[in-house]
């Protein structure tokens, strides 16, 4: 089983690198874009009394398990909520499908996607070839 720290940086390297329109090889929770070993705040331009006031007033979030703060590619903070640990697997629901079109609209915004009307296949050429035929293809963004 994989920690949900793996998963979730896995997630969030898929992502940001789809937004940017290059996604070479998809990551896998064994080879994670993000950096899993937390480095300093202000190592990535963050203050530690900032970083700090949000960790602690998270904490009044009643369905918050778990709050992991990514800069620049390196994991500066990570902290449980209630019972949870970093072991613990729960259901993301519709946390992916935010931080996706968040993504979207930031590669919009810069010029790296066209538009909404584009396919996965025009976005991802090389991987298209490997299966030409495939339905996904021919799915838009919008």
């Amino acid at each position: 089983m994989h920690s949900r720290r793996t998963l979730l940086s896995t997630v969030y390297g898929v992502g940001a690198l789809a937004a940017m329109g290059s996604l070479p090889a998809l990551a896998s929770p064994e080879t994670p874009l993000l950096d899993g070993e937390l480095v300093a705040s202000d190592s990535q331009g963050m203050t530690t009394a900032a970083l700090s006031s949000v960790l602690e007033d998270s904490a009044a979030l009643p369905g918050l398990r778990c709050l992991l703060v990514a800069r620049h590619g390196h994991l500066v903070a990570e902290r449980y909520y209630g019972d949870a640990k970093d072991s613990d697997l729960l259901p993301l629901n519709s946390i992916t499908k935010s931080v996706a079109s968040m993504l979207v609209g930031q590669a919009l915004r810069d010029g790296k996607i066209g538009s909404l009307s584009q396919t996965v296949g025009q976005l991802l050429p090389e991987s298209a070839t490997t299966r030409p035929d495939a339905p996904a293809w021919n799915v838009t963004l919008g």
